[in-house]
């Protein structure tokens, strides 16, 4: 069974970068972040760096269609879903606060990117490189890859989006710094940078 967990900030100061599932994010990308802190959302976890430091999902259809798939992967496993059918998945309380510092909870914002954000922060990141943000439609595609017909629910950016807006600040006052770093992104709300600065 999946165990409830509590966050402590053993990425302190560092710097990390998030792979989320949106159509602009490719393993190119991913690659050059190797060194760094990083966090695989879904099926970044074994399309794009199956190395990463953790893979998480907030999604319980997803991991009951992934698991079988993603329970060797040497990345820890993270969620806020409970009772997760094998072991090594771990959970923490879902919330609904902008950014939660309680160490069992994590906040989501109806979101795995998000909520991976707010785990990033959590853990002690500095700085932290978002790619496959784009929170739009590129050409017809909402995500890199489509999913199977009972996971592929319709994106909600008109709701995502809001809820970045309320957590930039929250970081910010916890100094944690964040860089858009997806091309052409919709989400406005962090700096933009394609190439952003590598730091420890």
């Amino acid at each position: 069974m999946s165990k409830l967990v509590e966050i402590s900030r053993e990425w302190e100061g560092q710097t990390a970068a998030i792979f989320a599932s949106g159509p602009s994010m490719t393993r190119e990308q991913a690659e050059s972040c190797r060194g760094l802190r990083c966090i695989a959302v879904n099926n970044q976890s074994f399309d794009c760096a199956p190395w990463a430091d953790i893979l998480w999902s907030t999604d319980r259809k997803w991991w009951l269609q992934y698991l079988a798939r993603v329970r060797e992967l040497p990345s820890r496993k993270l969620s806020v879903q409970i009772g997760l059918a094998g072991e090594g998945v771990e959970y923490l309380l879902p919330s609904k606060k902008p950014f939660d510092d309680r160490p069992g909870y994590i906040s989501t914002g109806g979101n795995s990117g998000y909520a991976a954000l707010c785990l990033a922060a959590k853990l002690g990141a500095a700085r932290v490189l978002l790619y496959g943000f784009d929170m739009r439609k590129v050409g017809e595609r909402s995500r890199r890859h489509d999913y199977p017909p009972n996971l592929n629910s319709a994106p909600r950016f008109h709701y995502w989006l809001p809820r970045f807006q309320e957590l930039a600040p929250e970081l910010t006052k916890r100094g944690v710094e964040v860089i858009n770093c997806t091309p052409g992104s919709a989400l406005r709300c962090f700096p933009m940078q394609q190439k952003a600065q590598r730091v420890a």
